[in-house]
């Protein structure tokens, strides 16, 4: 009798025990799912507010590219930038974190520290590395493709009333001509900014919808293209717009098997540096190209002459550069390539550096086999080649993608989406 009432009180703690422990796995799985959704709302809200912080930092160098800069006091668009960095610093704390590799992470730490003493502080680019380390620091963890969307119908809406002020004679809408072309600035300061930034919003448009694009927005963003073109007779990123349109839409028709390869995917990951080296080689020999030169808009001569003037220096320094045709005491010259730009002003140091990077995020991003992502990083090279935007957010804000090199591939493919 006593031995089976010791084994019904084995049995009944036994009882007990499991369903104490089945209550309290059924406690700690709620318990979870409550963390887990309570991480989604944060990172939901800090992606929100780093959106908000980088459109509001945008509006700073909108305005000092357009007319809008001589009818609004001087201070004001500092305003704009500061609060806009105030907010991307401020989204950090709101995100949740993914579990970050320290190696990884203290190297791009060096990484940036290196660019924003070296690219800012040696050659009086403090505003723009100094705003870009922290953009790529307060992207960390984001969604890449809702992000991008949103900063294209941002400088949609933006762009479209600025260029509707000078349409309407409510700001300047200056006009020039150059070998018997008309040239409007459509508000902007120069004639060529309009349609650099329709590059970079099919671009932000394309990485955003992929292939669910709706047929209007081709043929809408086509028009526009024509439009721009025929106001402002830009013809680089008129034709790029219209390739990036074309691949774009056959890509959508197609889909994407059987267009990844290797030796593909090498290439649009070497093209970069491979670009910059033919610029820089153009550019030293630039009379026994003078046919190329001109189709460049006297792109090869501007390079030789500041090969000329500073030869290649290890680390960065101050160059002359002034765009103003008219100012007392002031001579025309600039670098329009973003490459002979980073290879002259930086120093090369620092464009291997650069270079291996970019090489390093393309090729972990196109490891995807998105073919769209191939496509910008692409045009991103090409527009580099020829253009100075490569190396303002304001408009490739794609180079926020460098802080991906911290993330483990798994977490970076479900940060890309």
């Amino acid at each position: 009798m006593q031995s089976w009432l010791l084994g019904d009180e084995i049995l009944v703690t036994l009882s007990i025990n499991l369903s104490g422990k089945t209550f309290h796995n059924k406690n700690q799985t709620i318990l979870d799912d409550n963390s887990d959704l309570l991480s989604a709302i944060r990172s939901s809200i800090g992606d929100k507010i780093f959106s908000v912080g980088i459109m509001i930092w945008s509006i700073h160098d909108f305005i000092q590219l357009s007319e809008l800069n001589k009818m609004l006091p001087s201070a004001l668009p500092n305003y704009f930038r500061f609060t806009g960095l105030f907010l991307v610093m401020l989204s950090i704390v709101t995100r949740k974190f993914f579990k970050l590799p320290a190696v990884q992470t203290t190297l791009m730490t060096v990484l940036l520290i290196f660019f924003m003493s070296n690219n800012g502080m040696l050659t009086g680019d403090n505003h723009i590395w100094l705003d870009l380390v922290i953009m790529i620091f307060g992207s960390l963890g984001i969604n890449y493709s809702k992000f991008f969307g949103n900063i294209a119908l941002f400088r949609i809406l933006l762009n479209t009333l600025l260029i509707l002020l000078a349409l309407l004679g409510r700001i300047p809408n200056d006009v020039s001509v150059v070998d018997t072309r008309i040239r409007f600035n459509l508000g902007y300061t120069w004639t060529s900014f309009a349609a650099h930034t329709l590059l970079f919003i099919v671009l932000l448009l394309m990485w955003r919808y992929k292939d669910k694009a709706p047929l209007w927005l081709y043929f809408a963003l086509g028009i526009v293209n024509i439009w721009i073109y025929q106001k402002t007779n830009t013809k680089s990123p008129f034709a790029l717009v219209f390739l990036v349109l074309i691949l774009w839409f056959l890509f959508s028709k197609v889909g994407q098997e059987n267009v990844q390869s290797i030796p593909l995917r090498l290439g649009i990951v070497f093209l970069f540096p491979a670009l910059m080296v033919l610029i820089y080689y153009l550019s030293l020999h630039s009379g026994q190209y003078s046919q190329l030169d001109e189709l460049l808009s006297g792109r090869l001569t501007l390079g030789h002459t500041y090969i000329s003037q500073y030869g290649l220096t290890l680390f960065g320094h101050h160059i002359y550069d002034s765009t103003s045709f008219d100012a007392i005491g002031q001579t025309y010259q600039t670098l329009d390539s973003s490459m002979m730009r980073y290879i002259i002003k930086y120093g090369v140091v620092s464009a291997v550096v650069f270079n291996i990077a970019w090489c390093f995020t393309t090729w972990r991003i196109t490891s995807k086999g998105n073919i769209y992502y191939d496509l910008v990083f692409v045009v991103l090279a090409l527009e580099a080649f020829s253009d100075p935007w490569f190396l303002y957010p304001s408009y490739n804000i794609f180079i926020i993608l460098l802080g991906t090199m911290i993330f483990n591939q798994e977490d970076l493919l479900n940060l890309l989406e």
